[in-house]
């Protein structure tokens, strides 16, 4: 763990069972170099959970020996889905499934409560624009990638010249939520027009 004189950034992964964050310096260099995991607590809704995420804020910054008033902002990323701006869809999600997460506002949430800039970004895209910046490293902004995330589900993202491509409503990248004809549809797959791709890869590629 390393410590900081610098002006930084503080990465918040909100997921469905533990929260992580990371401190980043504007010199790019990372102050963390493992996982620092806290529990997330997303199923108790989301008073108590941006309650953890602040908490968790609060103790990376502690770790790291960086005061408050260094934070120029804070790069928050959750489980879809979610609009580009952070807003939980109104049908709720897997991980959001507390009926106050409907059309919960997480970003705009976290900022109120911290007092500081918060940019939201959901995991697909977050993970993709990070892969894409340590593959390229300073030629990131010369570069277009996609991305494919397995994870819980199955994720991705799409950077064109070193940012991310976000879409009208967030969903740009999201490989999950595309449908294509496909004739093998089982009961599972819900669709009656086609496959989602997460629902093809779970069943032709993940299944034993």
């Amino acid at each position: 763990m390393r410590t900081s004189t610098n002006r930084v950034v503080v990465g918040l992964d909100n997921g469905g069972n533990v929260n992580n964050a990371t401190v980043l310096e504007t010199t790019g260099r990372f102050l963390v170099d493992g996982l620092i995991e806290s529990p997330s607590l997303v199923r108790e809704g989301p008073d108590i959970a941006i309650d953890a995420l602040a908490r968790t804020f609060d103790n990376v910054l502690a770790l790291t020996g960086t005061a408050k008033a260094a934070v120029l902002a804070i790069g928050l990323d959750t489980p879809g889905p979610a609009s580009a701006e952070g807003v939980i869809s109104s049908r709720g999600s897997t991980n959001f499934s507390h009926p106050a997460w409907r059309s919960f506002d997480i970003r705009s949430g976290l900022e109120d409560r911290l007092q500081l800039p918060v940019i939201y970004n959901n995991d697909g895209n977050a993970a993709a624009l990070y892969a894409h910046h340590m593959h390229f490293g300073s030629a990131g902004g010369e570069h277009s990638s996609i991305a494919a995330i397995v994870g819980t589900g199955l994720g991705g993202g799409v950077i064109e010249a070193g940012l991310v491509v976000k879409g009208a409503s967030g969903m740009a990248g999201s490989l999950a939520t595309y449908t294509f004809p496909w004739r093998d549809c089982s009961p599972m797959t819900n669709q009656s027009r086609g496959a989602t791709v997460v629902s093809w890869v779970t069943q032709k590629v993940l299944r034993p």
